[in-house]
């Protein structure tokens, strides 16, 4: 009796652990761009899982303000939606025109998602404790970029959520689990204005066509003349 309880205890326990390596990937609750104040589709990024690439490209000049918003889960069946918290790493590569923020949410306590929407994110660690996994919490993370545009410069930027970390030398945030049941969530970002480069130079074709039409126009003005 005592030995086949124990079998039920560990068959248990191997079904619990089963379930906790299976959730692996992370849940997208919210994810949302915003270029200018307008909604950006978060084309790139998965829709179940948030990790994935957003990339941005403009030529026209001008002053931009482009924000991300990632709200993932990374134990949202196992541990719950509140054993998380985050950290910043590389934190003096930070770029002009660049900001961040790892906070609460905001739908109850924190104000990240109002910052998304409203003055811009404020390059802090959040306002309770989202920073360690002595005190874990909901956790969401921001990331921006306000810039001008001249004539003639364009402008590519990215933003990307994955389970690996960035090689280049970049700030970075991350979203780990508390119980470390779950792998961390790297969220990171990059932008370079360069110019837009000469207009393109036609084809060859393009002159051959262009040659026979002045060559027309040229003969047809003669035969006028001559009538």
């Amino acid at each position: 009796m005592e030995k086949n309880r124990c079998i039920g205890i560990v068959a248990g326990l191997v079904l619990l652990l089963s379930a906790v390596t299976a959730q692996a990937l992370p849940t997208n609750t919210q994810t949302e761009f915003l270029v200018n104040g307008a909604s950006a589709l978060a084309d790139g990024i998965d829709s179940g899982t948030g990790l994935g690439t957003r990339s941005f490209t403009f030529t026209q000049a001008g002053s931009y303000n482009v924000r991300a918003f990632f709200d993932l889960d990374l134990s949202l069946y196992t541990t719950g939606f509140s054993n998380e918290y985050g950290q910043l790493f590389n934190g003096s590569s930070i770029k002009s025109g660049q900001s961040w923020e790892v906070d609460e949410p905001g739908y109850w306590i924190g104000d990240l998602y109002s910052n998304f929407n409203g003055a811009g994110f404020d390059n802090t660690l959040g306002t309770g404790g989202v920073t360690t996994d002595q005190f874990p919490d909901d956790v969401a993370v921001g990331l921006g970029w306000q810039f001008t545009l001249a004539e003639g410069e364009m402008a590519s930027l990215y933003f990307t959520a994955s389970d690996m970390a960035p090689t280049a030398d970049l700030l970075y945030l991350a979203q780990l689990e508390a119980w470390g049941l779950n792998d961390p969530v790297y969220f990171y970002t990059d932008l370079v204005i360069e110019p837009a480069g000469p207009a393109p130079i036609p084809e060859p074709s393009t002159f051959v066509l262009l040659g026979s039409a002045l060559a027309g126009l040229g003969l047809y003005a003669r035969r006028r003349r001559a009538n």
